[in-house]
């Protein structure tokens, strides 16, 4: 029995192990094949997140797998991460030199970057393994027409041609090189042919529409779009676009019903609706249309439960308009969609409340916010870089220095933290090591526009006119349509007292932009510096006839009319533009302005009153009506309107001040404290309210009780705003009222020495010095007091004192 079963058992073994290696799992070779192939798919399907795993897995098996590190590379490329790409190509081509693919997208990467030496060697290296390569070739034509080599570009344009090149990227640098020789017609006439070859182009499709939108052809646009959206249905930029043309044409519900079916058609997709809420809002909010940006957002906050990138859009909605308190309330309910500290989303949201608490002068509450992110994540890069900007606030320069420079460590190209890190290191006297700050940032990111500004700040700060000069130039030929740039070399020139040269440039901003409106008002700004004013309106007047629907040369011309007594003709423009129904309310308070100036107070506050029908929330001119009030002895009337004012819009803060003061003038100091008090209730942080009731107290009430209570309001806004001038005086002169003199005398000479002249401040530092018997010195600073013209409260003892001093 035995035997007979060892005899049945050794052939099965024997082809147990023949097969083996048939029936074990796939090798290596193939894993990763399957993995790159699925990659592959997803790739081509654009599902980049899944087709990044795939590649990955792939490299995993084969770390020397070119194609997966060239896929791997182009789907980083479809997400914007540069650097991710540059890695990937670069590692692919080092495997495999003749990956052509994968080096050609390096030159183009290069070609991006204005790196055009490196651009034309990958051109080149393809051309000599592949002579006949389209893509090479046609990548080498637009590195030489980025170094302005049009003549060599155009040859090889023409060799392509005579190839029958049909590539959609021939005919685009075609048209721009015919279109930078002054012929956009014939450059249409080329994308056209272009698209007639490659109907399904959308590069193409989207080089005509650029052409019809900077030409204005709405109508022909229109059709374009929406061929592009057949194209490629999924892209919501097409519709963002299409949206745009029919606004631009006046029609509004087409517009409207386009951008809506931008979600309609996402409806199924949950994780993707958030996002377009945020965009569409994005949309709206460019085109200064936010009552429609808050509903859509209104709309996907009802919808989406524990959206925290929804609720810090409205945030900022919110905080934009003022309602800073209504954005807070907003970012505080995020808080309770995760009870994990650590969550993302939770941070963030706690980051957007310490940078409005710190835009509301709330220091301590927005530290509290970034100490707690910092706790739990102490490398925040967003909580570092606000906790630079509270150092920064609190005139704490070394504690900012040291919160930004961790955040340039862990992001060498966030460009603005340079600047700031400049700037604490100025606060601290530290010029070198601020130049430093600025002169890494742009090793760093050397096409920053933002930081080599500052360096020319920085050098025109130190009067080093020749560095600024010439950095000037520099910036503006690589950046030939940047009219401010333009305008600022003109300014240096001011500055530098090289008058010609200044004209010279603003001349330039006139002829290159013409129907741009900053060359005028600089010409005549530099006139009335000479006090050419013939000159100066005689250039307002030829920009207004070239571009009359110009606010900028509008409200300049009619200043500069004013300030001639020429009141009938800047009324006439105002109401000129007023008759064309075009923004009626900024000319009714133009309008408004120019009766004003001309003391016809009635026919102002008309003007204003028609403005402030049209937007019955626009501050201005409600707070122009009561000063025209006030300035012609009504101080009733105005007190009406600013109450009104501050009812529709309750943190106008020109109307609180201006109601304070009424009460104030009238000496009806009680109402004074009890509408301070209750402003104070609600704007508990409101710093200049209660630096007026401080120092209202410290003028009429002897009780050491209010003198104490005052004098510790101030002491915590010092604490705040350490060196503030205002609050300054105001707890020198509290420590006056209260007897302690030697702490008067300190506080007040922290800001006397850069303030040397100022009527009130003598008076005080007279007063301070008679108290303490040093007689002389008071007599100097009330004389210089009592001299002014100025009036301020005090006046009359100044004068009392002095003549007591005197004898």
């Amino acid at each position: 029995m035995n035997v007979s079963m060892k005899k049945t058992w050794v052939p099965l073994i024997a082809l147990c192990l023949i097969m083996a290696p048939m029936c074990s799992c796939a090798g290596p070779e193939e894993k990763k094949l399957k993995f790159y192939n699925k990659g592959k798919a997803l790739y081509e399907n654009a599902d980049y997140a899944m087709a990044k795993i795939e590649f990955k897995n792939a490299i995993q098996i084969d770390p020397k797998y070119a194609d997966a590190h060239y896929l791997l590379g182009m789907t980083e490329l479809k997400d914007s991460n540069y650097k991710e790409t540059l890695g990937r190509l670069s590692k692919a081509v080092e495997l495999n030199p003749q990956l052509w693919a994968a080096q050609l997208e390096l030159g183009r990467l290069f070609l991006a970057a204005k790196l055009y030496d490196k651009s034309l060697e990958k051109a080149q290296l393809i051309l000599a393994g592949q002579k006949d390569h389209v893509g090479a070739a046609l990548l080498e034509v637009a590195v030489q027409i980025a170094q302005k080599k049009t003549d060599e570009a155009t040859v090889l344009l023409k060799k392509l041609e005579e190839r029958k090149c049909t590539e959609p990227e021939f005919f685009i640098l075609y048209a721009a090189i015919i279109s930078n020789n002054g012929k956009p017609a014939d450059a249409e006439g080329i994308i056209k042919k272009g698209i007639a070859a490659n109907p399904k182009s959308v590069s193409l499709h989207t080089a005509l529409a650029r052409l019809y939108a900077s030409s204005k052809r709405h109508e022909e646009l229109i059709p374009l779009l929406k061929t592009m959206i057949e194209i490629e249905p999924k892209e919501e930029n097409h519709r963002f676009n299409l949206g745009d043309a029919y606004l631009k044409i006046g029609k509004t519900k087409e517009a409207e019903s386009v951008i809506m079916s931008i979600l309609n058609d996402n409806k199924d997709k949950e994780d993707n609706q958030e996002v377009l809420y945020i965009r569409i809002a994005r949309y709206y909010l460019g085109r200064n249309r936010v009552d429609d940006a808050k509903k859509i957002l209104l709309q996907g906050k009802g919808k989406i439960e524990k959206s925290y990138d929804i609720h810090l859009a409205l945030a900022e909605i919110f905080s934009a308009e003022n309602k800073k308190d209504k954005a807070l309330d907003l970012l505080n309910e995020s808080l309770s969609f995760d009870k994990k500290k650590s969550a993302p989303g939770i941070l963030k949201t706690k980051n957007a409340m310490a940078t409005l608490n710190l835009s509301m002068n709330r220091i301590d509450q927005a530290k509290k916010y970034v100490d707690d992110i910092l706790s739990e994540s102490p490398k925040n890069l967003d909580a570092l870089y606000t906790s630079g900007l509270i150092s920064l606030s609190n005139n704490r320069p070394a504690d900012a220095v040291s919160s930004f420079r961790s955040v340039i460590s862990q992001n060498p190209l966030r460009e603005d933290a340079y600047g700031y890190l400049a700037k604490a290191h100025m606060m601290n006297n530290e010029k070198l090591l601020a130049m430093d700050a600025i002169k890494n940032g742009i090793k760093n990111l050397p096409d920053s526009v933002l930081l080599k500004k500052e360096l020319i700040n920085f050098n025109l700060m130190n009067k080093d006119f020749v560095s600024a000069e010439s950095e000037l130039k520099e910036l503006i030929t690589r950046n030939p349509k940047d009219v401010e740039l333009k305008a600022g070399l003109g300014d240096m020139y001011r500055l530098w007292d090289k008058k010609a040269k200044s004209l010279e440039a603003y001349q330039g901003i006139k002829k290159a932009f013409p129907g741009n409106s900053l060359g005028y008002i600089k010409i005549a700004q530099h006139h009335i510096e000479a006090k050419q004013m013939d000159k100066a309106v005689k250039e307002l007047e030829s920009a207004l006839k070239s571009m009359p629907d110009s606010f900028e040369i509008l409200s300049n011309l009619t200043k500069l009319y004013s300030s001639r007594k020429e009141f009938a003709k800047a009324a006439a423009i105002c109401e000129q533009q007023i008759g064309k129904k075009h923004n009626e309310l900024i000319y009714r308070n133009l309008l408004g302005g120019v009766y004003e100036a001309s003391g016809k107070n009635d026919e102002a506050i008309k003007a204003y009153q028609s403005a402030l029908a049209i937007n019955p929330k626009w501050p201005v001119p409600a707070n122009s009506i009561a000063r025209v009030y006030i300035n012609s002895n009504r101080p009733d009337q105005a007190e009406k309107v600013l109450v009104d004012a501050m009812e529709r819009n309750p943190e106008n803060s020109e109307a609180i001040q201006a109601l304070g003061m009424i009460y104030e003038n009238r000496k009806d100091y009680a109402k004074a404290r009890a509408f301070y008090e209750s402003i104070l209730k609600k704007q508990p942080k409101n710093y200049s309210v209660t630096n007026n009731l401080a120092y209202l107290i410290s003028e009429t009430s002897s009780s050491p009780d209010d003198l104490k209570k005052a004098t510790g309001m101030i002491e915590v806004i010092l604490k705040e705003k350490p060196g503030d001038p205002a609050v300054s005086d105001t707890l020198s002169w509290l420590y006056y009222k209260s007897g302690d003199y030697e702490k008067a005398l300190t506080t007040l000479n922290s800001i006397f020495q850069k303030n040397p002249d100022n009527p009130e401040l003598n008076y005080h530092m007279g007063m301070i010095l008679y108290k303490k018997g040093q007689m002389k010195e008071a007599k100097s600073h009330l004389e210089k007091a009592v001299k002014s013209k100025f009036t301020y409260r005090g006046s009359k003892e100044a004068k009392t004192v002095l003549d007591k001093i005197k004898g």
